[in-house]
């Protein structure tokens, strides 16, 4: 099953656990490897090290996770 948005990054890192990484990490590797048929994910934008909008991004992921995974 293709992941065309994981396929296709822009830019050169993730956030892993709260911490800017290199997608060329061991830790990111587990990001491109879906381990399930369900994907979820949410892409922020970041100007000057600044996540904008972050609260209006979350509140969407929240949304689009209710009732289909537990959440922190």
């Amino acid at each position: 099953m293709p992941y065309p948005i994981i396929d296709a990054l822009t830019g050169s890192n993730i956030m892993v656990n709260g911490q800017l990484t290199a997608v060329t990490t061991a830790e990111a590797e587990p990001f491109f490897k879906p381990t399930d048929e369900r994907m979820f994910y949410e892409v922020i934008r970041v100007v000057e090290q600044v996540p904008l909008f972050l609260e209006t991004h979350l509140d969407r992921l929240e949304r689009s996770l209710a009732g289909t995974v537990p959440l922190p």
